[in-house]
């Protein structure tokens, strides 16, 4: 049987992290210019701590959630119809609420663009 030290956990959680930064730093250039390096590499891991405390632990789910709240901005998830009700779904696992989240989250962006359009 395999045992995994918890250095070893850590480390890996360091490296995931690590991906997801360049993942996001390489989708939201502009978004992520006045967070800087520092405050880049501590939303994403409030954005780890936050997925995982809905019940999203694999890296897709995760990478999933992250991705929707910096495309969301300054903007809380919680002002997207749907949003809180999704990821506080307990009949839910993990990976279908990141996608349905995503989801809600690209439907309310797309929907706010189409407003500010007819404008």
């Amino acid at each position: 049987m395999w045992v995994i030290r918890r250095e070893q956990m850590d480390s890996f959680m360091q490296e995931f992290e690590d991906r997801l930064t360049r993942h996001v730093a390489a989708h939201f250039p502009d978004d992520i210019k006045p967070l800087g390096e520092e405050g880049l590499r501590e939303k994403v891991k409030l954005c780890v701590v936050s997925a995982r405390g809905y019940g999203i632990w694999s890296e897709i789910g995760i990478a999933l959630y992250t991705d929707a709240c910096f495309a969301l901005g300054e903007q809380q998830p919680s002002i997207v119809p749907g949003a809180s009700e999704t990821l506080d779904d307990e009949e839910l696992d993990g990976d279908t609420k990141a996608r349905k989240f995503c989801d809600r989250i690209i439907l309310y962006l797309d929907e706010r663009e189409d407003e500010l359009s007819a404008n």
